[in-house]
């Protein structure tokens, strides 16, 4: 009885050996083949932009983001266009100028007087300077963004346009 005891449990122990060796063969493909596997690359979200905690600079950042046409989220340049019709609409001195095409922009300019400028952008024909205020009173010096402004434009043509965006 013994032996037979012995041969059943060499038999058992034989088959489960072999389950273990294919289970194991089977995860060293599985890990093998996901080492193949490349995450695609996701497209950015709002959340992305606004890594700040400050309401002002997480506004900022995603005007900035839908603003530049070379960004990853297909507006190509929807949002730019609308937000100089935006500009236009609330200054009649400006509905019928031609900014021409965005060549540039930036955030948190620092000037000379060590004041930030929130957003500016440069296209052919302006120098767009935007202050955003959120729950906040307007109290920055746009004197020192304008000397800033003119620094930038002195030997162009480009009109410089202020802009303050409340809530």
């Amino acid at each position: 009885m013994d032996k037979k005891c012995n041969g059943r449990y060499d038999f058992r122990a034989k088959i489960m050996q072999e389950i273990e060796d294919q289970l194991r063969q089977k995860y060293e493909n599985l890990l093998l083949q996901a080492q193949n596997y490349k995450l695609p690359e996701r497209e950015p979200t709002f959340f992305d932009t606004a890594f700040r905690k400050h309401h002002e600079n997480p506004t900022t950042e995603l005007l900035s983001f839908f603003l530049d046409q070379n960004e990853r989220h297909g507006l190509d340049d929807a949002f730019y266009q609308g937000f100089l019709q935006t500009i236009k609409d609330s200054n009649m001195d400006l509905e019928n100028f031609d900014f021409g095409q965005l060549e540039d922009l930036g955030r948190e300019q620092v000037t000379d007087e060590n004041k930030r400028i929130d957003l500016w952008i440069e296209t052919q024909y302006a120098l767009i300077i935007v202050e955003v205020k959120i729950e906040y009173e307007q109290n920055n010096p746009i004197h020192h963004y304008n000397k800033w402004a003119k620094n930038q434009v002195k030997h162009t043509l480009k009109k410089i346009v202020k802009v303050v965006l409340k809530h």
